[in-house]
């Protein structure tokens, strides 16, 4: 575990330092406001004696991040430059902690969730391969989360261009989500090593671990390498994975490059047809347009240029204006009618390691709230005469508004709560508490302003407020570790067990800084909600 002290947070003109939020092996990360815009940002600052090739690697991070920071999967850089005592920095888009490995020592992602993250990524990801670079580092601890609640890749830090990753150029890596031919000295990497890493992400988002991660066995670096070369993928044994995403992976992990998909968009396009399958919504790829310039112009030479950001949906337009580079997948004709259909047998993930309640039934999944009622619009029995607008009474608009008002109520109730669709997994951490109407059943709204503090000899003071909170309710608290051996990055990781208490606030014994509350109403239980010593 990791001890090394913070260094002090630099004075920056123009900004207001707030807190820390992650340290890593290299470099430190701070929460400032930004003067004059009032907006909170995040700050890296390297370290002030890291050698000349972590510089480097900083320097491409700042170059790479900045050419692709209007992406909306990527996070954003604002400002890069050298702190008054020599260190330097990147000013970048605050994404509020956890990150996705953070997420899932809680719980797996839902399929519906991992599906429309992996395919977020993707359109990040295929836009870098555009622009000639390798992201070569793509993990859950570099997937952060926008105030939005969308995902965003981050850490270009050992990225190359194209060209140089043929030559095997370039170091680093994270073993567990590297493919095959990353671990070999001086290969060649293309493309499809980041589909690799793309999907080794999405299995671990939904089991829980990584591919090659064996439970209760030797997971270092040393010991999973040759897993990563040799060993079949597991199958993610979840009862709703249906058989044609256990396809996609293997497919995506496959061990020989040319034998996955081609490109991060192919990939997305793979599982945008299983979200349709699923009656999923179906996420647009957001990827960069390539146009041809009119050989005209007289500005460039011909050729291509890129032209921003475009949506791919996964159906075309009607009457697109110009032909389309990719075509869409082939989806599944609708149901005739949309009538309820046996749920899956409900997956209980078991974390490592399990959080204790009074029960297993704490960890019980809801059901899905009921599928809308079957609605069948008239049909008009003839065209309206040629020649002239057809007269529309004031019964017509009456029936009209009652139709529209009908249609409205069933896609709501369709709708029902955003767990009814994402499971628990909603990744938008909402500033301040959490209103219960959202929830949409029992399950109690989060504690809010987790405070922690800490005495220096064992002992850490948590308290907490809970503004939506009913008789009965009760509340979990589990010290946290900031660092973890196995990630340079900024991790909590859960220690021990724990059990519910009513008030709101609580002394644990622990070395730890850091420590997490849930609130627990009957066999209900809420998100949880983090806060750390200063």
């Amino acid at each position: 575990m990791s001890t090394r002290v913070p260094a002090p947070p630099p004075e920056l003109p123009g900004f207001r330092y707030l807190e820390l939020l992650g340290t890593g092996g290299f470099a430190d990360v701070f929460q400032y406001e930004q003067l004059g815009l009032g907006r909170k940002v995040a700050v890296k600052v390297l370290l002030s004696d890291i050698d000349a090739d972590v510089q480097a690697s900083f320097e491409v991070e700042s170059s790479v991040m900045a050419k692709l920071s209007n992406h909306p999967s990527i996070v954003s850089i604002y400002q890069a430059g050298i702190t008054p005592d020599g260190r330097p920095f990147l000013v970048m888009e605050y994404c509020p902690p956890p990150h996705l490995a953070l997420r899932l020592r809680a719980r797996p992602l839902t399929v519906t969730k991992g599906l429309e993250v992996a395919i977020q990524l993707c359109g990040a990801v295929e836009t870098a391969h555009r622009l000639g670079i390798l992201h070569r580092d793509i993990k859950p601890a570099n997937i952060l989360f926008t105030e939005f609640g969308r995902a965003a890749l981050t850490d270009f830090g050992i990225s190359v261009t194209t060209a140089g990753a043929q030559s095997g150029e370039g170091f680093g890596m994270s073993v567990p989500w590297a493919p095959p031919e990353q671990l070999a000295v001086g290969a060649p990497m293309g493309p499809s090593g980041d589909v690799y890493s793309l999907a080794a992400t999405l299995y671990t988002a939904l089991v829980g671990r990584a591919p090659f991660n064996v439970p209760g066995g030797a997971n270092d670096a040393v010991a999973m390498a040759p897993r990563v070369r040799t060993m079949p993928l597991p199958p993610t044994r979840r009862p709703d994975v249906p058989d044609s995403l256990e396809r996609t992976l293997r497919t995506a992990m496959a061990k020989a490059p040319h034998e996955r998909y081609e490109s991060a968009l192919v990939l997305a396009r793979a599982l945008q047809a299983i979200q349709a399958e699923l009656h999923h919504p179906v996420t647009t790829i957001d990827v960069l347009d390539e146009q041809v310039i009119d050989v005209g112009a007289p500005e460039d030479g011909g050729g291509t240029r890129l032209s921003g950001f475009v949506s791919i949906d996964p159906e075309p337009a009607p009457a697109p204006l110009r032909p389309a580079a990719f075509p869409a997948p082939t989806l599944p004709p609708p149901p005739a009618a949309w009538a309820p259909t046996a749920p899956a047998a409900p997956f209980v993930p078991q974390p490592e390691p399990v959080l204790h309640l009074e029960s297993q039934s704490d960890l019980t999944a809801r059901p899905s709230a009921s599928p809308p009622a079957t609605i069948t619009p008239a049909v008009p029995t003839a065209e309206p005469p040629a020649g002239g607008a057809r007269s529309i009474s004031p019964a017509m608009i009456a029936a009209a508004v009652v139709v529209a008002a009908v249609i409205v109520g069933v896609v709501l109730l369709g709708r029902g709560s955003p767990d009814a669709t994402t499971g628990n997994d909603n990744v938008a951490p909402k500033n301040g508490p959490q209103d219960p109407i959202d929830n949409g059943d029992d399950t109690p709204a989060a504690p809010d302003k987790v405070t922690v503090r800490t005495d220096g000899r064992g002992q850490i003071s948590v308290s907490w407020t809970a503004p939506f909170a009913e008789s009965g309710d009760r509340y979990i608290v589990q010290p946290l570790d900031r660092t973890d051996q196995s990630d340079p990055d900024y991790v909590l990781a859960v220690h021990g067990g724990a059990t519910p208490i009513t008030g709101t606030t609580t002394v644990l014994t622990t070395d730890e800084t850091c420590a997490a509350v849930w609130s627990v109403r009957g066999t209900h239980r809420s998100k949880e909600k983090w806060g750390c010593a200063n």
